[in-house]
């Protein structure tokens, strides 16, 4: 939502992007991103299990954003995410 993207995009579009982009890097600051094995664990854990799930989550924001979406009903997860994306409130 920066760089060249951000330079290619109309201007009536911008704000949103620049919104977005401002509030995501406050939420990704300071979060380790971790590599490919966390998801090969869980793939491993699936197929290992006597019982899989139907779904499976895992990363740095899971707790955050997916447990919220089961907290919440779909006006309150989106109130949720335009908090959270900096859109709450943009005019543009």
């Amino acid at each position: 939502m920066t760089g060249d993207l951000l330079s290619r995009t109309a201007a009536d579009y911008k704000p949103v992007y620049q919104a977005s982009g401002a509030s995501l890097g406050k939420v990704f600051a300071g979060i380790s991103i971790p590599g490919p094995g966390l998801i090969a664990d869980i793939i491993l854990k699936a197929v290992l299990s006597d019982a899989p799930k139907a779904v499976y989550s895992g990363g740095p924001m899971v707790e955050e954003f997916l447990g919220q979406r089961t907290k919440l009903d779909d006006d309150e997860f989106d109130r949720f995410m335009a908090e959270k994306t900096g859109l709450m409130g943009l005019k543009v």
